[in-house]
């Protein structure tokens, strides 16, 4: 992790593009000081930084950093994993499950993964649902004929956290 994680991807990055192997390059959970360590290097940025991101755990700083450097926000993990089920990060319950998420997708209409995944693109973010069911993905691309509330943005953002927010430990 930390600066060796940099290192290597500043030198893949750049020989793969000069190569025309690739036109840009993209990381998973890489942190702000991730980013500024290729930067003090003078190296390539990624074009995309792959984090995680729902109601439990939403680094705004990170992305507002990502922003700046005009690198791609693409979140994965936007409804919590619900398939995991709430014990196993110590959960007391899944983000679906939330009275805050069910009362909000009563007042929409719409599910509670469709709230979530509203309330993340409502702030810009690229998103990653996973499902194998094709029902639930026709589901997930059905969030735009709906907005939430500044009001309603605000809840999910204070959504008490619990002990073990994150699904991905790494970078811890």
């Amino acid at each position: 992790g930390g600066l060796a994680t940099s290192i290597e991807f500043s030198t893949s990055s750049r020989g793969s593009v000069r190569a025309r192997w690739a036109s840009a390059m993209g990381v998973s959970n890489f942190e702000q000081t991730h980013l500024q360590d290729i930067l003090d290097m003078k190296g390539l940025l990624p074009a995309v930084n792959q984090i995680e991101y729902h109601a439990y755990w939403h680094e705004d700083d990170l992305v507002a950093y990502c922003r700046n450097l005009s690198i791609v926000f693409n979140t994965y993990a936007p409804l919590g994993t619900p398939d995991w089920g709430p014990d196993h990060r110590g959960w007391n319950s899944t983000l679906l499950d939330l009275p805050l998420i069910r009362r909000l997708s009563q007042k929409h209409g719409k599910s509670s993964a469709q709230v979530l995944l509203r309330w993340a693109w409502h702030k810009g973010l690229v998103l990653n649902p996973r499902s194998w069911n094709a029902d639930h993905m026709a589901e997930n691309l059905n969030i735009f004929d709906f907005d939430l509330s500044d009001d309603d943005v605000k809840q999910i953002d204070n959504v008490p956290k619990p002990k073990n927010p994150k699904i991905c430990p790494y970078p811890s």
